[in-house]
């Protein structure tokens, strides 16, 4: 049987067990990666996931079952078990299955599935990551190989409900990745990375421009000093503001403004930043990694704009948090065979601005480029934020010398609040495009 037959006998299983309604989802991954060091091949993996999950419902009660087990039989099985489940269950008035309304595909091409995947080998991966290896050795300053890796393959979820829904999506993906040590003029270490993520293996970037872009950050972080403490202009790189915009998004996840477990829950409609910040979860842009159809629910998917120039004006919500809320599914049902839906964003991009990068650091007299976050001390109940991190010291305009053993930190309000400009140089990386920007006033605290 085909993976939707699957999911349709899986509803209909649970239908004849007693559930007034349910819905079903089968999932299935294959791919491979490989690791390369020091020209040789080190590892290879061969992934090969199926599973089936389902829903039941006996009015507002849920009962969840999976399986590994794609055989008919165990399908039904599954699908009793979950309708079982259901009958001693705790009623729940927001749960159940997506508004009628709100259910249904993205009518458009999305692009998301490579056609030459089929194709796609171990030797296909090997030859990347062995490629990027030796571009990143070229230079003499590269010491050591954390190794190259590289892989790719398929994905597919196919879903049905009691509703009549039945849809299926598929996608490709593909990656290299290289990490890298270089050795300064005082002897020391310093390692760094650089990885391309696409669904086509044309759009990702060539092996060796990975292994060069990996070597030249290694390089520049050698001779790093520590920075001066206190409040500073910092432009943040774009891989620093993807950090950010995760922030933001995870702050406006439904799920947690429903438990109150964040420094947003009472702000929707609110100006909490500048005029500078636009994100907007968008799902519905061809060949990008979190582009679908439809949600894991089978919710239409669409374009949500979370933050508007400032004012907090969505949030990310599933079919059940959504009613919690009182408020409209947005189409971000995140979905494991596992699991009971919760709430993800899909493609995340903060608006860009009109000028270039280098133009904001033109205007900073003395201050930080930050390149690198770490830790872990963002409080999103509070607020409160505080990173460690990496970058290059600014003095009148110019990119000087490397600074690390630093803090960065503030409230995200303040920060939000503090965007002065955000830059031209949007900057696609997997599941998000950000650019650079910059926000005044933040403190740096030497270690």
């Amino acid at each position: 049987m085909s993976a939707t037959d699957l999911a349709r006998l899986a509803v209909e299983s649970a239908t004849a067990a007693g559930a007034t309604s349910s819905d079903a989802v089968v999932i299935e991954s294959d791919g491979v990666t490989v690791l390369v060091r020091d020209g040789q091949t080190e590892r290879v993996e061969q992934e090969c996931s199926r599973g089936l999950g389902i829903r039941a419902y006996r009015g507002t009660r849920l009962g969840l079952a999976y399986t590994n087990d794609l055989s008919e039989d165990a399908v039904r099985e599954t699908a009793q078990r979950a309708a079982a489940l259901a009958q001693v269950a705790a009623e729940d008035e927001a749960a159940g299955l997506p508004d009628a309304a709100d259910v249904g595909t993205f009518d458009g091409d999305l692009d998301a599935m490579d056609a030459s995947a089929g194709s796609w080998t171990a030797d296909t991966w090997i030859t990347r990551a062995l490629r990027a290896e030796h571009a990143a050795r070229e230079d003499e300053r590269i010491t050591m190989s954390e190794g190259a890796r590289s892989g790719g393959g398929t994905s597919r979820l196919a879903l049905a409900s009691s509703s009549g829904f039945a849809a299926v999506r598929e996608q490709s993906h593909a990656f290299t990745a290289m990490g890298v040590f270089a050795t300064g003029e005082q002897g020391e270490r310093q390692r760094d990375h650089y990885a391309t993520q696409a669904t086509h293996l044309e759009d990702l970037d060539r092996p060796e421009d990975v292994g060069r872009e990996a070597a030249r950050r290694a390089i520049r972080r050698c001779g790093y000093r520590k920075p001066r403490s206190g409040a500073f202009p910092v432009i943040f790189s774009p891989d620093v503001s993807r950090d950010l915009v995760a922030t933001i998004a995870q702050a406006q996840a439904a799920s947690r403004v429903d438990r109150r477990a964040t420094f947003l829950a009472d702000a929707l409609g609110e100006s909490v930043g500048s005029r500078h910040v636009t994100v907007v979860d968008d799902a519905t842009l061809p060949r990008r990694m979190a582009s679908r159809a439809f949600d894991g629910e089978g919710v239409r998917s669409r374009r949500t704009v979370l933050m508007d120039e400032g004012v907090v004006s969505s949030w990310l919500a599933d079919s059940y948090t959504a009613r919690r809320l009182g408020i409209a599914a947005t189409g971000n049902a995140s979905r494991s065979f596992a699991n009971r839906p919760g709430v993800g964003p899909s493609n995340l991009v903060l608006e860009p601005g009109a000028r270039g990068p280098d133009e904001l650091l033109g205007d900073v007299e003395e201050g930080l480029y930050l390149t690198e976050l770490f830790g872990m001390g963002v409080n999103l109940a509070s607020g409160s934020w505080s990173r460690g991190g990496a970058g290059i010291w600014i003095e009148k305009g110019e990119l000087t010398y490397p600074v690390q053993e630093l803090t960065v930190a503030g409230d995200l309000r303040g920060i939000l609040a503090g965007v002065s400009e955000v830059a031209s140089d949007l900057t696609w990386h997997g599941r998000m495009a950000t650019p650079t920007l910059r926000i005044d006033g933040l403190t740096i605290a030497a270690g």
